[in-house]
């Protein structure tokens, strides 16, 4: 049976998903996707022993460490928030607003609103209800909620009590050895305008971000990456077919498509797994199939216009990308996989298979880049990291039977790993509060940190959106424009300061 804590995630990405099939699109494709989505869902909904009772004291702990990284990652503007959370206020301000969908237009270009917004609907609508203050209250609820799910599946995933707790505090602490690039970087006599308060993009063209990190920066991408791999996690432990991850990973996509697509791995692992097994089954195979046409709708809204996008190979001709790369794998991922390695079962080939699974997707995402910033290898990465974070947990729930060196070399690790969340941490704990602005979405991209930022990562043209005539609600209210030209004035950002 499937347990309920697996199931309560998988409602709270379904729920966005019939939001936008309902709001978005026109009466009778709404009709058929929301049913189709409905009905990939059912026979999880079905197989759910609800009578399994939770350790209250593992979620208790779970739901604290999720508000709080909630908390510090600035939703509400309690604390300060990191450069990437201009445009996403925009973005769910806009949301509660305005009508659905929302036009933009700037002298002879008009188009609508096209972004990730799975994390935004939800509390849009208790925005549209109760104001914009009540739908910040509502992302904090949520994304609480749901992380805090998916920490406790992870944690549930581990044999016995202090594995399970170890398991949890590693999951928050998990980074590479960041900190001893910028030690190299320091002594090489690195520029001060390279010195951020935030470790992570030191190989510069490329970066495997920290748990901490993700949360802070981008979280409607790490809960994307998280909310499949606790999908992989319920099928390692047995209690979720192959074939009923597909509805997650399909209604994930609203969310963040980049960390969907880097699951496809360990998707297709699980599914030829369970081929091998003989455990597929026809029902299965019906929700899968109804997930995947339900969610053609998004799939195609999400894709709208965005060929104009920056992309293409790396060129690994360049020395200085070959050294970035190698640094890379070096620093962040290969300790990481040396502790997994060991912490493995000699017997379990499944988990060899997984591993090497890892190391062949961290190895090839940089090899490919999508956005200014590289953002496709940034996030697609997220399972792989996740997944690798909680192969290497055993290695310490065991710590105190292996010999002094390995001890003191895994401690290392994580104690060298965890400098770069606490300085995520201490950042945004430190750092001045700003109250939210006013701007709209363009606005937004035209100021502060995101100025220069192509219009067409969060908004695609009309005749893009149009590509299948009856698809897509027109928009029914006046476009919005650029009005505000000064959208955050003298406030200070990670990569921006005053003046700049």
């Amino acid at each position: 049976m499937i347990a309920p804590s697996y199931t309560a995630i998988l409602l709270f990405v379904l729920v966005p998903g019939l939001i936008f099939s309902l709001a978005l699109l026109e009466p009778i494709p709404a009709a058929l996707a929301a049913a189709l989505t409905v009905a990939s869902v059912a026979t999880t909904l079905a197989r759910t022993d609800w009578r399994l009772r939770p350790d209250w004291r593992l979620l208790g702990g779970a739901t604290a460490v999720a508000a709080f990284l909630t908390l510090v990652s600035g939703v509400g503007h309690l604390v300060y928030q990191t450069d990437d959370w201009t445009v996403r206020d925009a973005l769910l301000l806009d949301l509660v607003r305005y009508p659905w969908p929302i036009p933009y237009a700037l002298d002879s270009f008009s188009g609508v609103l096209r972004a990730p917004i799975g994390m935004y609907l939800v509390p849009a609508l208790v925005g549209k209800a109760f104001g914009p203050g009540a739908a910040e209250a509502a992302l904090f609820t949520q994304n609480t909620a749901l992380m805090a799910l998916c920490l406790y599946v992870f944690a549930r995933t581990a044999v016995f009590g202090r594995a399970r707790w170890i398991v949890l505090g590693l999951f928050v602490v998990f980074s590479g050895l960041d900190c001893l690039a910028w030690a190299k970087r320091l002594y090489d006599g690195t520029p001060d305008n390279l010195l951020l308060p935030h470790l992570d993009p030191w190989p510069g063209f490329f970066q495997f971000s920290s748990h901490v990190t993700q949360v802070l920066w981008v979280p409607h991408h790490a809960l994307a990456g998280w909310t499949f791999i606790a999908a992989y996690q319920a099928w390692r432990m047995g209690r979720l077919p192959a074939l009923l991850m597909c509805p997650l990973w399909a209604l994930t996509i609203l969310w963040s498509t980049l960390p969907a697509f880097g699951a496809i791995p360990f998707l297709l692992f699980a599914l030829a797994s369970d081929l091998r097994d003989g455990k597929i089954r026809i029902g299965d195979f019906a929700s899968a199939v109804a997930a995947g046409l339900g969610v053609l709708p998004v799939v195609i809204y999400i894709t709208r216009d965005t060929a104009g996008l920056p992309q293409g190979f790396l060129d690994f001709t360049n020395m200085a990308v070959v050294q970035s790369y190698v640094s890379m794998m070096l620093v962040k991922v290969a300790p990481w996989l040396a502790l997994a390695w060991e912490a493995r079962d000699p017997k379990d080939g499944r988990t060899r298979w997984e591993l090497a699974i890892i190391a062949l997707v961290l190895a090839v995402l940089p090899i490919y880049k999508i956005g200014i910033a590289n953002d496709f290898v940034m996030r697609a990465s997220i399972p792989a990291l996740a997944l690798l974070c909680l192969r290497a947990a055993p290695a310490f729930a065991t710590l105190g039977a292996q010999p002094m060196r390995q001890r003191v070399l895994a401690v290392a690790i994580v104690v060298l790993g965890a400098v770069t969340p606490a300085v995520e941490i201490l950042r945004n704990t430190t750092g001045k509060a700003e109250a939210a602005s006013v701007c709209n979405v363009w606005e937004s991209l035209e100021d502060g940190p995101a100025a220069g930022t192509p219009r067409d990562y969060y908004i695609a043209s009309d005749e893009s959106m149009a590509v299948i005539p009856r698809l897509f609600r027109q928009p029914n209210s006046r476009p919005k424009t650029l009005r505000v030209h000064e959208c955050w004035p003298g406030r200070s950002f990670v990569y921006r300061r005053p003046g700049t």
